[in-house]
């Protein structure tokens, strides 16, 4: 490493890391934002997989403490999760 400059992430890579396509930057940069709003709003979002993978772990916990405690076997679990979908 020679110049011993940090680089910062472009608020592109910013809206990546968060999930955001370049596309959605391109509109963003259209639309008239600044970077330092980019920057702020990739900083203030969720990444929707990372939620989605959290939430179907807490559900996995949630069926095997249903199924460990006895209240309902692994196939009731199952028929039960099938009926509530369709209704």
């Amino acid at each position: 490493m020679i110049d011993r400059r940090i680089r910062r992430l472009t608020p592109k890579e910013c809206l990546r890391l968060m999930g955001f396509n370049d596309l959605d930057y391109m509109r963003l940069h259209e639309a008239g934002m600044r970077d330092n709003q980019i920057y702020k709003m990739a900083g203030n979002s969720i990444v929707v997989t990372v939620v989605q993978a959290i939430f179907e772990q807490l559900i996995n916990q949630y069926r095997y403490n249903i199924y460990e405690s006895g209240q309902m076997t692994f196939d009731e679990i199952l028929y039960s999760e099938v009926n509530n979908e369709t209704d």
